[in-house]
């Protein structure tokens, strides 16, 4: 065999080792994506349900302080969060519920604290870290707002 023989055999060996290391490593690595989307959504989740925590507890400290209470909170809001609302419910006992709603690519999930009192929040579902003023009103309603 001759020089071109031999180029042209290491050639043919370098292609065909290099298309199964292909047909080994591209599986493998859309494997791990996948992993780590989900992990990240239900992280996200995690992250979702401890800012719905921490804007309960403060609310509730707040509440029970009575007016003219005040707490300021900062929250990290996760990426994915597409709504933040509340939904008060008058009957023999006044109370709200805060929801938090959380994308999870073809789904969703939805994050529910019930409160004791009523509520009014206004927050942008936008992702990054928010300042919050929770304030206790005379008619023993918590406002929660933003702080530029």
């Amino acid at each position: 065999m001759g020089k071109r023989g031999r180029r042209a055999q290491y050639s043919m060996e370098f292609m065909l080792v290099f298309s199964f290391s292909l047909l080994i490593v591209l599986p493998l690595i859309m494997l791990l994506q996948s992993e780590y989307n989900q992990n990240k959504e239900v992280l996200n989740v995690a992250q979702a349900r401890k800012v719905l925590d921490q804007i309960s507890i403060t609310a509730q400290k707040t509440y029970y302080a009575g007016p003219p209470s005040r707490n300021t909170l900062e929250v990290i809001v996760p990426a994915g969060v597409t709504n933040i609302s509340v939904t008060n419910i008058d009957g023999a006992n006044r109370k709200s519920e805060l929801v938090i709603t959380v994308d999870r690519g073809m789904d969703q999930d939805t994050l529910v604290d019930v409160l004791p009192f009523w509520i009014n929040i206004s927050l942008s579902p936008s992702s990054g870290t928010r300042k919050i003023l929770l304030k206790a009103e005379d008619t023993r309603i918590i406002n929660i707002t933003e702080i530029a």
